[in-house]
């Protein structure tokens, strides 16, 4: 822990006179975009942003297989395996994560919690009953967020919703996909949490998600679900 604060607090040293910096790391098998200000904990109150780039095996090849025989391979922060794309400009820059097979637009994922972390079968079927309603909480793992990134969600075409970044909550699609013990998720910086609405009706519904992430880029998630009756 001195050996670590000791060069922290170097490299802040080293760097204060320059009024552009961006530091990127990895090897941590997450996906982190960290602003100043913000601290983790670890390497204490940032004075410049930092991205931890995230990895192109997710946690090591872990995990249940996806159609063509390849390990899903979530990351920790239940980001999925692929790679940050760049476009810089002078000073200034943006970034997008691109998830290994899919497109770059395709920028998160929903699911539903509980605070027990009990649906696990319903987030994976997008299915729930009426009386699970209450307690049930949507959460949106978006790829581009972080503390300066905007996300609304609205069902059935309903009034937009605030979601909360939420730094307590792992992602529950992450959590069931790691099969390894030793690879298990941790909370995540770019999830978002609203809670569902109590009074939907039986039937079939649709969320959208909407996002802003802090360069000013667009993204949009769908999730549609079903609610069953109590007989």
């Amino acid at each position: 822990e001195a050996h670590i604060e000791s060069n922290r607090q170097r490299i802040f040293e080293i760097v204060a006179d320059y009024p552009n910096v961006l530091a990127m790391g990895g090897h941590w098998h997450t996906l982190d975009r960290l602003l100043p200000g913000e601290d983790f904990g670890i390497i204490g109150e940032l004075p410049f942003p930092v991205i931890n780039a995230g990895a192109v095996c997710g946690s090591w090849w872990s995990g249940v297989e996806d159609e063509f025989g390849v390990p899903r391979s979530f990351m920790r922060c239940g980001a999925p395996r692929g790679y940050l794309i760049f476009e810089f400009d002078g000073t200034s820059y943006s970034d997008v994560w691109k998830a290994s097979g899919r497109a770059v637009e395709d920028n998160m994922h929903i699911t539903f919690d509980t605070a027990r972390r009990e649906l696990g079968l319903y987030e994976e079927y997008g299915a729930l009953s009426v009386d699970q309603l209450d307690g049930t909480y949507v959460v949106a793992n978006v790829y581009s967020g972080s503390r300066d990134t905007v996300v609304t969600m609205s069902i059935d075409g309903g009034d937009p919703i605030p979601m909360e970044r939420n730094l307590n909550q792992n992602d529950p699609l992450a959590d069931r996909s790691i099969t390894n013990e030793g690879l298990l998720t941790n909370e995540s910086s770019h999830i978002y949490t609203a809670d569902l609405p109590t009074d939907l009706e039986p039937g079939v519904h649709t969320i959208v998600i909407d996002v802003v992430d802090l360069y000013g880029q667009t993204f949009t998630g769908t999730k549609v679900f079903d609610v069953w009756a109590v007989n």
